[in-house]
């Protein structure tokens, strides 16, 4: 896949986010023993490029009848193949899920008849491989060609995938390691946590000493930090895209926060009487006591949240770590819009998913460097948009953690409705951002919003429509677009393992792609639009955070607009991309 590095170029720190734990002795050795991955891809000549598709899906016929459905491992449920784990990895042989080839104890049915007679008749046995013991092929011949060195090609896709190559395997005993400590860690940041004096205590003086002393113990901490910083991903990856992002999404974010804001009273045309003229500028004690007067909320919706990834295990305790957490990491963000609009800024996350924590209290955490500021972290559980949606303020900006936007198995139409709604109840343009686990994964995310008429192809610039197969007729020249992909440099360090195709591997949140939203309708490239459902409060003042109040100006023009749009055939019908 064409790989383009539009995302502002920023240095990755070696802590993505600022550790929960709060411990600087935690944080300085896990600098050193969480490169583990990075430095063993710089030393097989890989830079910091993870190989992510490296399943050979041309190297035999089988692959491609197993993947149709027409091998021994297809047709079953959903019609689906998983290589490397109910197939062979190099042929796509079917395998069985068990020793018996049975399930848990179930009597063999008519399938399992046939796959063990098929199975008799090869001479060949199962075999996994002894490196890392997480892929599975028919035979040891098998498992023998998938690890030897690619051929040469000309295609580069199937030039880029590796198969099981050394590198691949050293990587998958990593994810060994990882998924060993894994409820160790969700153990120490939630439910199990021990109070923050004794916590900071144990840190400094390196805990248990029998556990950290060793290379057992070394690798054991190392596997820890990784599993830490994917988690510390989400908060760091939330805040610093919008601190860090490009220029546009910046100026997005300030003209929402300053639309309430009257142009014609005295303060404001002394502000800006100010900035032209040097002479009047303040002293940075005067700015910080004008601006302690003046406060905004910069309102962000998390969608898709669950309590095991964006909040941790968070169970509605106001002192949990992953509070901390995005508390530090929203410090940079509420300095920065702080100075740009003399003001005091809070900030209010609301993470809304089925699998969120129900019944927590709204949680407010002061924010570190800003005594004046907080940061409102509150859960709703159930559905983003369609009936019984939680009531929300109209968001600043609107985020997306791994959502899977292409996959059958969501449905995000209803969501993306009621973004849609948010934005046709403001005249500022609300930005979104979304978090892929692949590049792959991020183009076909990208499709399926072009798709669906969220974005407008106009707004996107040619090389990245290019490379998402879209048609453009876009001539960039030196035009700035309202738009961004690119890898993540605040993504963690912990390396998964897919599990559809034993060999591809993942690190979550590793993309990132940003932009503005749609009114919906929007048509290009073949995409149909999505029209929202007209809500209650959509004509509300563009300053109304609730959708409350009175019409703004221009209300009635708006009105007649979607009037037009509802009477338009095509504008009523769904979406087939979103079923």
């Amino acid at each position: 896949m064409h790989r383009i590095g539009v995302w502002p170029s920023i240095k990755k720190h070696p802590n993505p986010s600022p550790s929960a734990s709060g411990s600087a002795s935690r944080q300085k050795r896990g600098a050193s023993i969480g490169s583990t991955i990075m430095d063993l891809l710089a030393t097989l000549g890989l830079g910091s490029s993870l190989p992510e598709q490296s399943t050979r899906l041309t190297s035999h016929p089988g692959i491609a009848r197993a993947l149709d459905g027409g091998g021994e491992a297809g047709g079953g449920e959903g019609g689906g193949v998983r290589l490397g784990f109910d197939a062979c990895l190099r042929c796509g042989t079917g395998l069985p899920p068990d020793d018996d080839g049975y399930g848990d104890g179930d009597a063999p049915s008519a399938t399992h008849k046939k796959e063990k007679t098929k199975r008799k008749k090869r001479t060949a046995k199962p075999a996994t491989c002894e490196g890392c013991r997480r892929v599975r092929y028919c035979s040891a011949a098998c498992r023998k060609a998938d690890s030897e060195e690619p051929r040469e090609s000309t295609n580069e896709e199937e030039e880029a995938a590796c198969g099981h190559s050394p590198v691949i395997c050293a990587l998958l005993n990593l994810c060994n390691d990882d998924d060993d400590v894994e409820e160790e860690v969700y153990a120490e940041l939630s439910g199990a946590r021990k109070g923050k004096k004794r916590r900071r205590r144990d840190d400094d003086q390196g805990g248990d000493a029998a556990k950290q002393s060793g290379p057992k113990g070394q690798k054991r901490e190392a596997a820890k930090y990784r599993v830490r910083t994917e988690l510390e991903s989400y908060p760091a990856t939330l805040f610093g895209a919008l601190a860090d992002g490009p220029q546009w999404l910046t100026e997005a974010l300030t003209r929402r926060l300053r639309q309430g804001e009257d142009v014609r009273s005295p303060e404001a045309k002394r502000i800006r009487r100010g900035k032209r003229d040097r002479n009047h500028f303040h002293s940075s004690a005067e700015r910080t006591e004008e601006a302690s007067g003046r406060s905004r909320e910069l309102v962000l919706h998390v969608v898709g949240a669950s309590r095991d990834a964006e909040l941790w295990g968070w169970d509605g305790n106001g002192n949990a770590p992953v509070l901390e957490a995005y508390a530090e990491a929203s410090s940079n963000l509420t300095s920065y819009l702080r100075t740009l609009l003399e003001a005091n800024v809070s900030i209010r996350c609301a993470f809304v998913g089925p699998d969120c924590p129900g019944d927590c209290p709204r949680a407010k955490v002061p924010i570190p460097d800003a005594p004046s500021s907080k940061l409102t972290i509150e859960a709703h559980r159930g559905r983003y948009g369609g009936p019984g949606r939680p009531k929300l303020p109209t968001p600043d900006a609107i985020v997306f953690f791994n959502p899977g936007l292409s996959c059958g198995d969501y449905d995000w139409s209803e969501a993306l409705k009621a973004a849609v709604a948010y934005q046709r109840s403001t005249s500022e343009k609300i930005p979104f951002v979304v978090a892929t686990n692949t590049e792959l994964e991020g183009y076909a995310d990208l499709r399926y919003l072009l798709e669906g008429g969220h974005l407008d192809p106009a707004s996107l610039p040619a090389d990245i429509l290019e490379a998402a197969d879209w048609p453009s007729g876009n001539d960039d020249g030196d035009e700035e677009h309202a738009f961004f992909f690119g890898e993540n440099p605040y993504a963690g360090l912990r390396v998964r393992q897919s599990g559809t195709m034993g060999n591809d591997l993942y690190v979550k949140n590793r993309w990132i792609l940003g932009g503005t939203l749609g009114r919906g309708g929007i048509r290009g490239g073949g995409g149909r639009g999505v029209t929202a459902p007209e809500e209650k409060g959509k004509g509300a003042r563009a300053s109304g955070r609730d959708g409350d109040g009175d019409d703004d100006e221009g209300g009635g023009r708006e009105r007649k607009r979607r009037r037009r749009e509802q009477r338009g055939g095509d504008v009523k019908r769904r979406n087939p991309a979103l079923i």
